[in-house]
């Protein structure tokens, strides 16, 4: 836990993003359930429906599907 502490209190949500990442506490990649394609880790804001700031994002032009930063991974439920 100390190596998370400082993150944490300071509120750098992309580091702590990052550092579960990389416990595979998240997932860093993940492809679209519809099209199979890739899909990217983007900004979002809660207005526009994500309560985490975040959001994985088709890249298919065609597809565009989104899903949270939980998807696929212990906190997706």
């Amino acid at each position: 836990m100390r190596e998370i502490g400082p993150l944490v209190y300071g509120k750098d949500y992309k580091a702590i993003i990052s550092y579960m990442q990389w416990k595979h506490l998240l997932c860093s990649r993940i492809n679209c359930s519809i099209c199979g394609s890739p899909m990217e880790f983007k900004t979002r804001t809660q207005r526009k429906g994500s309560l985490d700031g975040y959001t994985w994002r088709c890249t298919d032009s065609h597809c565009r599907t989104m899903k949270t930063i939980r998807s696929g991974s212990f906190f997706e439920k």
